[in-house]
């Protein structure tokens, strides 16, 4: 039969309830990311006094030409504490913080 579905007698089997309608919390939940941290730095402002270096290299660190570099942006929450310590640590406030 072309055009047809053949259905065999009985009920038709359903996906469950939560699959056929998503919940609108579970979608909020998947649209809704997380912003990570970011933080930039002004390099007309930045001495390049390292304190920022010191208190969390892993985000910071000082080029061969005394620049700082940021080599992580986006700072992973685990890192956040120490980084916002590290910018409000600098003698020339050179760093922001954007969340």
């Amino acid at each position: 039969m072309f055009g047809r579905l053949a259905v065999e007698d009985g009920p038709v089997p359903r996906a469950p309830e939560c699959a056929r309608r998503p919940d609108h919390r579970t979608l909020t939940g998947i649209l809704r990311t997380e912003k990570a941290m970011r933080v930039r730095v002004d390099p007309l402002v930045c001495e390049a006094n390292a304190v920022c270096v010191g208190l969390a290299p892993e985000v910071f660190d000082l080029s061969d030409d005394d620049e700082l570099e940021i080599l992580r942006p986006d700072v992973p929450k685990g890192d956040a504490d120490r980084v916002r310590h590290a910018v409000r640590s600098c003698p020339k406030a050179a760093l922001t913080i954007e969340e």
